[in-house]
């Protein structure tokens, strides 16, 4: 595929110019798929505040070992960047820290992988001391094995008083730093989550039921909470707004009452770092009796999103729990075919609860859902 210029206009000087490539197998299917992602990735980088100028797929049975992509497409890339003045390459994709470096080499620009920019971008929406913990061990396990490729000289400490000895390489110095800064930050997050733990003891012990909302990144999981209860996470427009768990509680009658929690979105492609750094958030979704799945139904893609969802909850083991499905955005939905969702849920979802559509502006379809929770968690009828 030849690149294709995407010049956006922007009242803001961007200083980091970008190019994003990525790779498809030789499949039709693939190719749209990665499309979709390379697509997504770009706004992803918009949205940390680089300009994407263009993107590169190319076709191919699998990534180069050392170069990712084929000598070719390089110098294809390498002549873009000189005609566009662009200075940052955003690989879609995992890349090895011998692949980074030698990309960066070879071209003489800044290279980054999917990994790094979601990492960038979940560190620039952390605001509580729990999100900015686990943001933070993320980005330290995602450097410890790349630190190679941030060290190329291996230059030792020499002459003075004190250097004389084995000495230390800079490389190891850095990799003792970043191991200790990961065994007190997973210290702090473990008092955290301690305290987690007991809530949600506490909540078991009392019968409390409670209710997930999962969903895509930006499918409108906060909005829904904030029509469901009283407690109002942070809401914006854009991808990881919300990466703390905030739990509310919805009163039934007199003192009974469930819990309903918002929680991190999903993204396809999640770097393991954040998956293992976000367990508190993901325990609660494990811990949950029924998951209200939030689904965009203004995405044109949303087929994509409804199945790295589901992908996600395989990965869990939590396929087999209870999942109400809530198409929302009913206020702005294009051109998607109600029907054909409603079969291509149904398909997919074990033990789905129903389909609504509902809109937290219009309020459409939010009365349905709690009665069906309702009915669902204590077998109420109004």
């Amino acid at each position: 595929m030849t690149i294709s210029n995407k010049l956006h206009a922007t009242k803001n000087k961007i200083s980091e110019r970008c190019l994003v490539a990525g790779i498809s197998t030789l499949s039709k299917i693939n190719f749209e798929q990665e499309k979709h992602s390379v697509s997504e990735l770009s706004s992803l980088i918009d949205s940390a505040g680089a300009q994407v100028i263009a993107q590169v797929i190319q076709k191919r049975k699998s990534p180069h070992p050392s170069t990712y992509l084929g000598s070719g497409k390089l110098k294809e890339i390498y002549q873009e960047i000189q005609k566009s003045n662009i200075n940052l390459l955003v690989i879609n994709d995992s890349l090895s820290g011998t692949q980074q470096m030698v990309i960066e080499k070879m071209l003489n620009i800044k290279v980054l992988d999917r990994n790094a920019i979601i990492l960038d971008v979940f560190a620039s929406r952390a605001k509580s001391t729990e999100a900015l913990l686990q943001v933070s061990l993320a980005q330290n396990e995602y450097l410890l094995p790349r630190l190679r490729g941030q060290w190329t000289h291996l230059e030792r400490f020499s002459g003075g008083i004190g250097s004389r000895g084995p000495g230390e390489t800079q490389l190891e110095t850095d990799r003792r730093l970043v191991t200790k800064r990961i065994s007190v930050l997973k210290k702090k997050i473990k008092k955290i989550h301690k305290h987690r733990d007991l809530m949600r003891n506490k909540r078991t012990k009392n019968i409390i039921p409670n209710v997930a909302i999962i969903g895509y990144t930006n499918a409108g999981k906060s909005s829904m909470m904030t029509s469901l209860c009283k407690r109002k996470p942070t809401i914006a427009d854009r991808p990881f707004e919300t990466l703390d768990t905030t739990t509310g509680k919805v009163w039934v009658k007199d003192n009974i009452y469930y819990s309903i929690t918002d929680t991190v979105g999903f993204f396809s492609n999640l770097p393991l770092e954040l998956v293992a750094a976000f367990k508190a958030t993901i325990e609660e979704i494990v811990e949950a009796d029924i998951l209200l799945h939030v689904i965009d139904s203004s995405n044109n893609n949303i087929k994509y999103q409804i199945d790295s969802v589901l992908n996600a909850i395989i990965d869990l083991g939590i396929s087999d729990k209870p999942v109400l499905n809530i198409l929302n955005k009913s206020d702005i939905t294009g051109s998607i075919n109600t029907d054909e969702i409603h079969q291509y849920i149904d398909s997919k979802f074990k033990h789905n609860l129903g389909i609504i559509k509902a809109s937290t502006i219009n309020k459409e379809g939010i009365k349905k859902i709690h009665d069906l929770l309702k009915y669902e968690l204590f077998s109420f009828n109004d």
